[in-house]
């Protein structure tokens, strides 16, 4: 249960504000603590756009499944998706730096590739307009329309979508193994790659590549009048 229920020998220390700091111990984390702040005010890149974290505006979210697109792209990915819960901070118009990158991606999360039929896609896409945290934004080329719950009007790397048709979807790890109880694609039977890659990384490569970043497109995913979502963690 992860209750202490007993201990044996010496008492066990209360840790509060009142136990004295150790003077050894504060001087180490202070020498650590300097290299790490002169890491993350390193500028990687900039915006022109402030990137919103918004399910209406997605910039943010659109960023951050472009990057993982590009980063996938020679592992055969024509589409890459980011889940609402995968995209932890929005950036304000100027220069971004590492640590700012870091509030974005904080989690490390490795990309997969998956190969996935365009029935298993859209299965996935209507799980995830019901689940907010699980609601899958899309890279540049591919967008969808949300009504009452239901996915329509699907176009995959600008084309419309075939339900027979195999496509080779990047998400992350995280994702592709159920999370957010996405067992349509923990439970693919295609091709599965572990690319190795991880998202951090492949936002730094594209602010590298491509800053100052512009978005001058639309939402997209679209939602009919009225629609309600859960909301993303």
């Amino acid at each position: 249960s992860g209750r202490v229920t007993g201990y044996r020998e010496a008492g066990p220390i209360v840790v509060s504000e009142d136990v004295p700091e150790d003077p050894v111990m504060k001087s180490i984390v202070t020498a650590f603590s300097k290299p790490v702040e002169s890491v993350k005010n390193r500028v990687i890149g900039r915006t022109e756009t402030p990137l919103v974290r918004d399910r209406d505006v997605q910039t943010m979210a659109m960023v951050v499944a472009d990057a993982q697109l590009e980063a996938t792209a020679k592992f055969g990915s024509v589409v890459a998706f980011v889940n609402a819960g995968g995209v932890r901070a929005a950036l304000e118009a100027g220069d971004v730096t590492y640590g700012d990158a870091l509030t974005v991606q904080p989690f490390n999360n490795a990309l997969t590739v998956l190969e996935l039929t365009g029935a298993e896609l859209l299965a996935a896409l209507v799980h995830g307009v019901k689940n907010g945290g699980g609601q899958l934004f899309p890279s540049h080329g591919t967008s969808y329309v949300v009504s009452g719950g239901e996915v329509s009007d699907v176009f995959v790397a600008g084309a419309p979508i075939d339900a027979s048709k195999a496509y080779f979807v990047a998400v992350n790890a995280f994702t592709a193994g159920g999370g957010d109880a996405h067992t349509t694609l923990k439970e693919a039977k295609g091709k599965r790659v572990d690319t190795g890659l991880i998202d951090i990384d492949a936002l730094l490569d594209y602010f590298k590549n491509h800053s100052p970043i512009k978005i001058d497109e639309g939402p997209r995913i679209k939602y009919s009048a009225g629609v309600q979502m859960a909301k993303a963690g």
